[in-house]
């Protein structure tokens, strides 16, 4: 098919230029190539919200660079974790600073790049500041910390390490 007119985009499956791509799932109007594509080019990600290729994915969305598609949960396998900045999914998060101007950390359970580790239920996170991640569990010889949300060597002040729960503690606990 020849190229279209400006505005248009060429339908390889009707062999038109239309003005729209159909809204079939997984259609993309591609704004660079002006083509109605499965796929999107140039480091661009097909929006699952307006069937568009676009640079930055709709928020709550995150570009996955192997299927050039915006998803709301990144694969697990090379891009594991989504990063709310640039709304990709990266590798990991070490050396990724968030908006706040933070070092960003890996959630496993979320699979989110976070400014801070989430201390809610269902889970319960802590940062562990060796491997930039939020984990449940501090490494041995490591406590959490619940007012600053992170695993430390040494309890603060009017805290103690209790080594039975790996968390600092008000109450010094019983030696058994």
């Amino acid at each position: 098919m020849n190229t279209c007119p400006l505005g248009s985009f060429a339908d390889n499956t009707t062999g038109k230029c239309v003005a729209e791509c159909p809204k079939n799932e997984g259609i993309y109007a591609d704004m660079l190539l002006h083509v109605c594509a499965s796929t999107c080019s140039g480091g661009y990600f097909g929006s699952q919200v307006n069937q568009t290729c676009i640079q930055v994915c709709d928020l709550g969305y995150y570009g996955d660079p192997t299927t050039t598609l915006c998803t709301d949960l990144c694969p697990v396998k090379i891009y594991s974790y989504g990063q709310n900045v640039t709304r990709t999914c990266v590798t990991d998060c070490k050396g990724w600073v968030g908006a706040g101007g933070v070092i960003g950390y890996a959630d496993n359970y979320s699979r989110l790049c976070r400014d801070v580790c989430q201390n809610t239920i269902p889970v319960e996170t802590f940062i562990d500041p060796i491997d930039q991640a939020c984990v449940e569990i501090c490494r041995w010889g490591w406590y959490a910390e619940n007012t600053s949300n992170i695993c430390t060597q040494s309890c603060p002040g009017g805290t103690f390490a209790d080594n039975f729960s790996s968390y600092c503690v008000d109450v010094c606990p019983n030696d058994p």
